[in-house]
């Protein structure tokens, strides 16, 4: 899963708003990440980037529709005394069956590729960037 902005700007808190994360080991901070945005300078959504599942409940967009109503009494809290910009995630899917660009800024590119790891759905992730790559 790859979480970013689509706009590609880079302003201060572009750290903010990219990353690659992956199954519940790798999201587990995902809500806190989201939480602290603000106070980091992130007061736009943060766009959260991944596969389909293999029923619509095992997706990306499930995931964070999920997130939300975990967090709910303190989203309620914070958006109350908080100004509510930054504390928005949106999800973008994407295929898991084939090799896709699912990112791509001032250069980096993101590549997602089907891993056999249990359950379809599961993508490995290429990046590119000045003619490196990391997989």
């Amino acid at each position: 899963m790859v979480v970013g902005s689509p706009s590609g700007q880079h302003a201060p808190s572009e750290r903010e708003r990219t990353r690659i994360i992956g199954h519940l080991d790798h999201i587990a901070d995902l809500l806190v990440y989201d939480d602290f945005g603000q106070s980091n300078g992130r007061m736009e959504p943060m766009y959260i980037y991944g596969p389909e599942g293999e029923t619509p409940e095992l997706g990306t967009e499930a995931l964070v529709e999920n997130l939300y109503k975990v967090s709910a009494w303190h989203d309620t809290f914070r958006k109350a005394v908080l100004d509510p910009h930054g504390f928005d995630m949106r999800a973008s899917q994407f295929g898991a069956s084939q090799n896709e660009v699912v990112w791509e800024s001032d250069g980096a590119k993101v590549t997602s590729f089907p891993v056999p790891h249990g359950l379809y759905g599961a993508v490995g992730y290429r990046l590119d960037w000045k003619g490196l790559s990391l997989v």
